[in-house]
């Protein structure tokens, strides 16, 4: 793969708003992640363009939305979620108050949350990208 240099101007405040995003980042992820990677300026104004370029093109399709009318699930990946953040059921339902019973149907995808449930799930979890907790399934017959 070729990569091409581009250089960029920032304003002062923006570029320093990057910075502490990157640093907050950074120290969350080595306190409560336990992880030891480090992400720089760079890569998080690489990530923030391909996101967006990724938008414009339009093949980010939040939970296949366009499919609204087709023989597809919708489903989540709360369950590959917990084991990245290696939580328990227990503990995401003791943060957001939501109970047991229902966090286990989410996660095993028998039903999907009420907007409410959602919201409280996803930043929770961190606000993980939206392309990919949701995605669409074929019907099973």
């Amino acid at each position: 793969m070729e990569y091409e240099r581009v250089v960029i101007h920032l304003r002062k405040d923006i570029a320093e708003d990057i910075r502490k995003i990157v640093e907050y980042k950074n120290l969350k992820d080595l306190l409560f992640e336990d992880k030891d990677s480090y992400a720089n300026v760079e890569e998080f104004v690489v990530g923030c363009v391909c996101y967006y370029l990724r938008q414009i093109k339009g093949t980010v399709d939040l939970s296949g939305i366009s499919k609204l009318n087709s023989n597809e699930m919708l489903q989540n990946r709360l369950h590959e979620l917990l084991e990245q953040k290696r939580m328990t059921q227990v503990q995401l339902s003791e943060q957001t108050g939501i109970a047991p019973s229902n966090i286990n149907n989410y996660i095993k995808n028998k039903n999907q949350p009420s907007l409410d449930h959602f919201l409280k799930l996803w930043i929770t979890l961190g606000c993980p990208p939206l392309d990919w907790l949701l995605h669409r399934i074929p019907k099973t017959e």
